[in-house]
C-alpha cells in the first residue's frame, strides 16, 4: 500500500529531543561555571523556562530578536545588565546546551521506520550553530534528509515561509502541501503554522491536551503511536 505522506517534517525539542531535560542540565552547568550558584530549585527551573518560553513566543511574533531572547532571559533571571556578562553566560548556557542531547522516548524507532517509507526533515526555531551541533551527535541523523532553522532564514515557526522553504528543501512543489505532514509539541508554531500553508499536523501533546480551535489532523500522546495513526486514517 503506497505511503500517504511524501515527506513528514518533524520538530526538534520536546519532539524528537528532549530539551526539558537539557535545559535544566546546561542552566545547572552555566550557573556553576560564573560562580552564581551551586544548587538550583523546582521553583528556579521553572521560573527561568517561564520567562525562556514568553521570550520565545514574542521572537515568534517578531516582537523581539534572538539576540534580545539571549540577553533578556538571562537578565531577568539573574537581575543583571551588564550586556558583556549576559553575553557569556548565554553563551556558556548554549555551550552546554550542545551537550550530551537525549532522544525522546521512541524517537530513534520512530525515524527507522519512517526513513523507510518516506522523506524525512526537521523543522526547528533556535540557533543554528546549537541545533546542528545536538542533532549531528544523535544516531537518527542519519535518517533526515535535511533540517530547516529558523535561525537561517530569519523567520520563526508558525510564519509559512519556514514550511514553504522546508517544502522546497524536499523535492516538493508549491501545490505539493497537501502531501506533507508536520510532527511537533507545539499547538501554535508546529501545527498552526503547517495547517496554515496547506500541509496535516499531528499535535504530540503529552498530557492529551485539547487542541481547542487548532483542527489538527492528529493528535498523539507518544511518538510510538504516530504510524499508527497515519495508516488507521
Amino acid at each position: 500500500m503506497e505511503f500517504k505522506y511524501e515527506m513528514i517534517l518533524m520538530d526538534l525539542d520536546n519532539t524528537l529531543l528532549d530539551f526539558d531535560k537539557a535545559q535544566i542540565r546546561a542552566l545547572r552547568a552555566c550557573l556553576i561555571d560564573f560562580q552564581f550558584q551551586e544548587e538550583l530549585s523546582e521553583a528556579q527551573v521553572a521560573d527561568f523556562q517561564s520567562i525562556n518560553k514568553d521570550l520565545w513566543v514574542k521572537f515568534e511574533q517578531k516582537q523581539i530578536s534572538k539576540k534580545e531572547v539571549f540577553r533578556e532571559r538571562f537578565s531577568q533571571f539573574l537581575g543583571i545588565s551588564d550586556i558583556k556578562i549576559l553575553d557569556e553566560v548565554n553563551d556558556g548556557f548554549l555551550h552546554h546546551l550542545a551537550l550530551e542531547p537525549e532522544l525522546m522516548d521512541g524517537a530513534e524507532e520512530l525515524c527507522i521506520d519512517l526513513s523507510k517509507k518516506t522523506k524525512l526533515g526537521i523543522v526547528t526555531n533556535g540557533d543554528h550553530k546549537t541545533q546542528w551541533l545536538r542533532l549531528k551527535q544523535l544516531s537518527i541523523y542519519k535518517y533526515f534528509d535535511f533540517m530547516v532553522v529558523s535561525d537561517d532564514l530569519g523567520v520563526a515557526k508558525p510564519h509559512p515561509d519556514i514550511f514553504m522553504h522546508a517544502l522546497e528543501k524536499g523535492g516538493l512543489q508549491e501545490q505539493d502541501t497537501n502531501k506533507v505532514l508536520m510532527v511537533g509539541d507545539n499547538l501554535k508554531a508546529d501545527c498552526s503554522g503547517a495547517l496554515g500553508v496547506g500541509m496535516d499536523a499531528c499535535w504530540l501533546s503529552e498530557s492529551d491536551g485539547n487542541p481547542g480551535s487548532v483542527p489538527v489532523t492528529y493528535q498523539i500522546s507518544h511518538l510510538s503511536q504516530l504510524a499508527q495513526a497515519i495508516t488507521m486514517n
